[in-house]
């Protein structure tokens, strides 16, 4: 995806200082991976340190890892500060954390739900909130990574629709409160993307791994990679709030 005519895509973030959540792999990993080679410094948060060491290995000494996990508030908030610091501030957020749950409302556990709530929702919002702390420059983007769930909820998919659904309402929101600041804000909503999210979603009794047909071939994490990549490199003026990237033959969600 080319930035500009004439442009190496390796320098289209060049300078720029972005924190990325849920880092240790699929989406996550393969953002952080897109934008290091662009140029940028990147700051990875996600649980499992293992893997996020070896990928600020890999990446080389412009990547942090930050060992996190975001549903608790309070280490979630230091983590940020680290990266903060490791980059000299911050000027792009990719909220990304989540995980998928599948279940009936009608038969399901409100406990459990809680647990997908606090990641898929408070931990993304939380995660801006800290981030924004250190933003002090422009262009600044914060990116919400969303679902075409939230656009056509399906039965069994609904408490994970609802927490895609509050991240779209959140997205609007933040768009209103930041523009005069010069923060871009989108909501960015995929479809199926072949990463470990689906094939280790939750599944409540009820809850069914969803197949959309056999023609349908899940995006690569790189391919969403590069649109976020696109969506960081846009002029300063120029902000791209709801975008949605779906496999060609995908019909719902």
């Amino acid at each position: 995806m080319a930035t500009a005519a004439g442009s190496d895509r390796t320098a289209s973030l060049r300078g720029r200082r972005v924190l990325v959540t849920g880092a240790s792999g699929g989406i996550g990993a393969a953002v952080a991976r897109r934008v290091a080679s662009a140029g940028a410094k990147v700051a990875m948060l996600a649980r499992r340190a293992d893997r996020l060491s070896t990928l600020a290995t890999e990446l080389g000494c412009d990547a942090t890892a930050v060992p996190c996990d975001v549903t608790d508030l309070a280490a979630l908030r230091n983590a940020v500060d680290t990266a903060a610091e490791a980059m000299g501030g911050i000027d792009a957020i990719v909220a990304n954390a989540g995980r998928v749950h599948m279940g009936h409302i009608a038969t399901g556990d409100p406990a459990l739900w809680r647990e997908f709530i606090d990641l898929n929702l408070t931990a993304c919002l939380g995660t801006i909130r800290y981030g924004l702390d250190h933003v002090d420059t422009t262009p600044a983007d914060v990116v919400l990574v969303g679902s075409t769930a939230a656009r056509h909820p399906m039965e069994a998919t609904g408490i994970y629709a609802a927490t895609k659904t509050g991240l779209a309402a959140a997205a609007e929101s933040l768009r209103l409160e930041l523009g005069d600041r010069g923060i871009r804000v989108c909501l960015f909503e995929p479809g199926r993307v072949a990463t470990e999210a689906g094939k280790n979603a939750r599944l409540e009794p009820g809850g069914r791994h969803g197949t959309m047909g056999p023609d349908i071939v899940p995006l690569a994490g790189d391919e969403v990679a590069e649109v976020i990549e696109f969506i960081l490199s846009r002029p300063a003026n120029l902000a791209l709030n709801t975008v949605v990237a779906r496999p060609v033959r995908q019909g719902l969600p």
